[in-house]
């Protein structure tokens, strides 16, 4: 039975991840247009920040459960960004090694899934 349960967490992490990232995709996306002034319409606009609102709590989740489960650390921040930029400077872990780890899942984490969809870096 345990391991049901490992599996359903598993899958529900996964698909958390997935959500929360592709959420990012729209962000950045839509930063990425209303920093060249191609948002025109309220409308457009509206529906733009409604989507992004419906996305805060599934990215407050990842954070809070799935990230903690994943780091084996509670956060201190809202952000899983600022957490894995923390984790990336080597500011949590009382042993080198849970810095270690923590350091190299954050930095692939950023590396791989955020900056090439951000202009510069986003972590």
């Amino acid at each position: 039975m345990i391991i049901l349960y490992i599996f359903l967490f598993l899958c529900i992490s996964y698909v958390v991840g997935l959500t929360v990232w592709a959420y990012f995709l729209i962000a950045m996306k839509l930063k990425w247009a209303n920093d060249r002034n191609k948002i025109k319409s309220k409308f457009l606009r509206f529906n733009a920040y409604l989507l992004l609102s419906t996305g805060a709590p599934i990215y407050i989740f990842l954070n809070v459960f799935v990230a903690t489960i994943l780091f084996l650390n509670f956060p201190r921040e809202w952000q899983f960004t600022k957490r894995c930029r923390r984790y990336i400077k080597g500011e949590s872990g009382w042993f080198s090694f849970t810095k270690r780890w923590r350091k190299e899942i954050a930095s692939y984490i950023c590396r791989v899934l955020l900056d090439p969809f951000d202009e510069g870096a986003h972590c």
